[in-house]
């Protein structure tokens, strides 16, 4: 079993106990983040950052382990960014945001507007829903295909076939604002 197939199934796990609104979706997002920080990092040269920040959401027991921290707000949170270090590096945003009075759920992939460049990003809609069908098993079966693109970007440090990937299967969006913490 290949290490995504190990976080599709604690993700189905999940599924079978569905999360409670915009928290539980949160702690799913969160989980993915720091599932995809403890194998990008330890698989390759690449120096991802991560909000919130991974230290102050879970603690790390080795291994490829966490254990999410139960006083962190969750339901406070407002988006979850994985993004590599390197300005010319990809990641993922997903945040929530009110629409026509609705809350919903984006999910994406940020990648630099013309590879090779720094500053500004594309972003690649994967995943647009609202908070009370948001379905986090769902959304990993959309961004699988990115992740494990991405994955073979860092590794052979080419964005050139991620970004024609993306450009062939999700849709270009305005890029939300990026918090400027990371």
């Amino acid at each position: 079993m290949d290490w995504t197939e190990k976080l599709e199934n604690g993700l189905s796990r999940r599924k079978v106990e569905p999360p409670a609104g915009q928290a539980g979706i949160a702690k799913g997002l969160v989980e993915i983040g720091l599932n995809l920080l403890a194998r990008f990092t330890l698989n390759t040269n690449a120096e991802l950052r991560m909000l919130p920040n991974q230290w102050d959401v879970a603690r790390y027991h080795g291994d490829r382990r966490w254990e999410l921290l139960p006083r962190f707000d969750f339901l406070g949170l407002g988006e979850m960014l994985l993004l590599d270090s390197n300005p010319k590096g990809a990641g993922i945003l997903a945040c929530f945001q009110l629409s026509k009075g609705e809350k919903l759920l984006r999910a994406g992939f940020l990648l630099p507007q013309r590879i090779g460049e720094g500053g500004e990003r594309a972003f690649f809609m994967a995943y647009e829903e609202r908070v009370t069908r948001a379905d986090i098993g769902r959304l990993w079966e959309l961004m699988k295909p990115w992740v494990e693109r991405w994955f073979e970007s860092l590794l052979r440090d080419d964005l050139a076939p991620l970004l024609a990937f993306c450009e062939s299967a999700y849709s270009r969006s305005t890029c939300p604002r990026l918090p400027e913490t990371i």
